[in-house]
């Protein structure tokens, strides 16, 4: 066979938010909030689709993929997320701020054979097989530039200037979901060559 199989579902998501507050006078208050929550689920099944928890479901009975060199079945989520808060004020009295950055990547990644495929059933022959899920997420601080100087400060930064401040500040960030890639139950697989079947998830989170 010298033709080929390829099954792709790509998400890619890259988010900045900032929040800024500013107050000024005997007694300023005020607050920053910078908030992401993603909801995804990114699939890509031969032979049968995802239930709500991204798991592979039954397809149609019989579904046949033969007669190639190659099948591939990848499902790839990029998230890239940057937050930053600030709160400034500026007076002769008091001075209270807060800073509250939430960023929650809730990704679900599936690649998968369904319940009920048959590949390289029927005699015509198939190469190889390659199953893979691999999900990347990245969150972190927002990058500043001012005065033509680009800077990465923290996530939730405080400036006050009078004779009396208090800053508070709360950050939260977190991955959630699964990356699976199965071939479910009641599949049939027959290939000449590598049957490849990967499973990755990386993430680096920093406030």
């Amino acid at each position: 066979p010298a033709s080929f199989v390829s099954l792709r579902a790509d998400y890619v998501s890259n988010i900045g938010v900032s929040g800024i507050a500013g107050g000024g006078g005997f007694i300023s208050l005020g607050a920053a909030v910078a908030v992401i929550n993603d909801v995804t689920t990114v699939s890509a099944v031969l032979g049968g689709g995802v239930d709500a928890d991204g798991a592979p479901t039954a397809g149609s009975v019989g579904l046949v993929a033969d007669g190639f060199s190659d099948i591939d079945v990848d499902a790839d989520a990029d998230v890239e997320y940057d937050l930053s808060t600030a709160f400034v004020s500026a007076g002769p009295g008091l001075s209270l701020g807060a800073g509250i950055v939430v960023g929650k990547a809730d990704v679900d990644v599936t690649a998968a054979v369904g319940e009920n495929a048959r590949i390289g059933t029927t005699g015509l022959g198939v190469g190889d097989l390659r199953v893979a899920a691999d999900r990347i997420v990245d969150i972190g601080p927002r990058a500043v530039t001012l005065g033509g100087i680009t800077f990465t400060p923290p996530m939730v930064a405080g400036v006050s200037a009078g004779l009396a401040a208090v800053n508070a500040g709360f950050g939260f960030v977190g991955v959630a979901g699964d990356v699976r890639a199965p071939i479910a139950d009641g599949a049939e697989v027959r290939v000449s060559g590598d049957v490849d079947v990967r499973a990755a998830s990386d993430a680096a989170l920093m406030i």
